[in-house]
């Protein structure tokens, strides 16, 4: 695990034998969307649909 003053950023913490390339792909792109800007965000290449919801 990170140092203590590190733990303000979004860790994942996993076993990669543990998990497929599927959930691996999943875990990647969420923690690269959460620090990228908007437009990057929801980039088509990242396999999601923009958030429609969002005020």
């Amino acid at each position: 695990m990170p140092r203590l003053s590190d733990q303000r950023y979004n860790w994942v913490d996993c076993w990669t034998a543990a998990i497929d390339e599927h959930e691996m792909r999943e875990l990647v792109i969420d923690a690269w969307r959460m620090v990228v800007p908007k437009f990057l965000h929801d980039h088509p290449s990242t396999g999601r649909q923009p958030d429609t919801d969002a005020h």
